[in-house]
């Protein structure tokens, strides 16, 4: 990065009032998404060369219905944020309050009062069409809870029929020395519980995380031990790195303790710090995690505290009259405070996603310097052409380099430098009812690869095991694609299987041949997952989902006709199909 260009957390240094309420701090997002969506509107329209006039109405309209979802307190704000556009809202006021159908209907009169009934009828039936097509009408609520009740069917298919059949076929290459590939795993995952106090947007494991309801096995601390030290061993044989994550392990402390006593290798705990909301219960539990590092004395042991600060994760919400930080960024400061000053011997990473929105570390710095301790951000990296989109205070977009890596600083405490690391969302569970704009991606490559224009290959890097003992070939998979389970048999035979996997094989040597045999079967639909999703890595993992799908192409990549398969296919899509 050269002197004169600034990355964008300087940018948003320069942008972020730390003074400001919950309350102000919800406006200011919804007031981002919004501005947004109508950009995406607008250049929908201008992709598609359709009347700019049809654009303007269902703009007026969705202007309106978002106000209206949104609460009535809120309009007079939004309307204010709007006014450098110049248009005339005050003309469509009269559509707040009114439902969809009669403010398309109310939209077309104010805009056309000259025309005729039939006439004006006529244009509220291509607004209608419009606002359908681009699905204005469903809330992400909608979208989310249509995501959840797929992923639930997807995981009650695990050990289905057409599973069953594609682990024989492997077993079968196995046994008689078929293709194998040398699997060079970076890390494995465990999951300590899935159940989660948050609510993320973007919550890779939305269905199973809610604590009012759990989804799927829950097992005993004897059994989690068991699937603890299978992981464990296999990490110290093989030099990787056990990544704990959820769901929120410290919903299951205790767990999270035993990993910490027992590691022999690097472990790298990521939490969202919920539990430091209160200072004298933070405290109590970094002594305790302090005091199980200090019990493990493998020379090969070390572990971070990676804790998750995003927009997602810090977002602001308004219900029941009150306004909520789903993770308060208070407690993001308790810790921070807390391992700088108390537990210095604690590493702690924040782990931060790329997104449209204010990035809540410009915040947290902010507020740790008004509460008076220095800090600074060193060793920054950015790379070329990684941009984000951002907002500045004129309503003026401009794309900024990304921050990927910098470390935070503290002067005068004998903590450790804070390690900042910045990945971008995946469009997997929840986040892929996440609108396009809302997050940056690389949907580009996923274009490429679907073209065959792609030379990019998709070695599997790691493993996840949850709760519940199944292992999935990386995270991308979870609780649609297992390759075992820990309580039912070793991990050594699972990793082993997996090397002889055709998808897993094809997915390292040649992943665009996974597109087009998928294409055989379910064209539209591939091509609409390539459009839609954020890496090339999202996109082949959303292809294999179904059970039914991953069996198709295993057997077309082992040589067998198309017309054989795809009848299989079909009986198992049919007989599966969801109520």
């Amino acid at each position: 990065m050269t002197a004169m260009e600034e990355d964008h957390l300087e940018f948003q240094l320069k942008q972020v009032n730390p003074e400001e309420t919950l309350e102000e701090q919800f406006v200011k997002q919804r007031q981002t998404y919004l501005f947004y969506k109508l950009a995406w509107i607008q250049e929908f329209f201008d992709r598609k060369k359709l009347a700019q006039e049809l654009a303007f109405l269902v703009m007026m309209i969705y202007i309106y219905d978002f106000i209206d979802r949104l609460g009535m307190r809120f309009a007079d704000r939004i309307l204010n944020f709007l006014s450098f556009t110049g248009w005339p809202l005050e003309k469509f006021r009269s559509l707040m309050g009114l439902n969809l159908e009669a403010k398309i209907a109310m939209a077309v009169a104010l805009e056309y009062p000259e025309k005729t009934q039939e006439e004006q009828e006529k244009i509220v039936e291509l607004v209608t069409t419009a606002y359908s097509w681009l699905g204005l009408a469903r809330e992400q609520e909608w979208e989310i809870a249509r995501v959840v009740k797929q992923k639930r069917w997807l995981y009650s298919l695990l050990n289905s029929e057409p599973e069953q059949k594609r682990r024989e076929l492997i077993e079968r290459l196995r046994e008689g020395d078929g293709k194998r590939v040398e699997l060079n795993l970076v890390n494995i995952g465990i999951v300590p519980t899935e159940l989660c106090p948050n609510r993320c947007r973007f919550c890779l494991a939305a269905w199973k995380t809610s604590c009012e309801e759990r989804i799927g096995r829950s097992i005993s601390e004897e059994e989690f031990e068991v699937i603890a030290d299978e992981v464990i061993n296999f990490a110290d044989e093989r030099g990787l790195i056990i990544t704990v994550t959820g769901g929120e392990p410290f919903l299951e402390l205790e767990r999270v303790l035993y990993l910490v006593k027992h590691a022999r290798s690097r472990l790298d705990i990521t939490t969202s710090a919920y539990w430091a909301r209160d200072i004298g219960k933070a405290k109590e539990i970094l002594s305790k995690l302090s005091d199980a590092a200090k019990e493990n004395h493998n020379e090969n042991f070390k572990f971070t505290l990676q804790v998750s600060l995003d927009a997602f994760h810090q977002e602001v919400f308004f219900e029941k009259g009150e306004f909520v930080q789903n993770v308060p960024i208070e407690c993001i400061i308790n810790l921070l405070k807390l391992t700088q000053e108390e537990f210095p011997e604690i590493e702690v990473v924040l782990l931060t996603k790329l997104t449209s929105y204010e990035d809540p570390l410009a915040r947290l710095i902010k507020l740790l310097e008004k509460q008076g301790m220095k800090v600074r951000l060193t060793r920054k990296v950015t790379q070329p052409g990684v941009t984000v989109n951002l907002l500045d205070e004129n309503r003026n977009l401009v794309a900024k380099p990304a921050l990927l890596k910098a470390y935070l600083e503290f002067e005068g405490t004998p903590g450790k430098p804070v390690l900042i690391f910045y990945t971008v969302v995946e469009s997997m569970g929840k986040a892929s009812a996440l609108d396009a704009f809302e997050f940056p991606g690389f949907r580009e490559q996923v274009q490429e690869l679907l073209r065959g224009k792609s030379e990019i290959k998709l070695p599997l890097i790691g493993l996840e095991v949850s709760d519940d003992g199944n292992v999935y070939p990386g995270a991308h998979s979870l609780y649609a694609w297992s390759a075992g389970n820990l309580l039912e048999e070793g991990l050594e035979d699972i990793y082993e299987r997996l090397s002889y996997d055709p998808l897993i094989v094809t997915l390292a040597e040649e992943p665009a041949k996974i597109f087009e045999i998928a294409r055989e079967v379910e064209g539209e639909r591939v091509d609409a997952v390539a459009i839609k999703e954020s890496s090339p890595l999202a996109a082949v993992y959303k292809i294999l989902e179904a059970p039914w799908m991953r069996l198709y192409i295993t057997r077309r990549l082992l040589g067998e006709s198309q017309e054989k398969a795809k009848e299989e296919y079909q009986k198992y899509r049919e007989e599966y199909r969801p109520e």
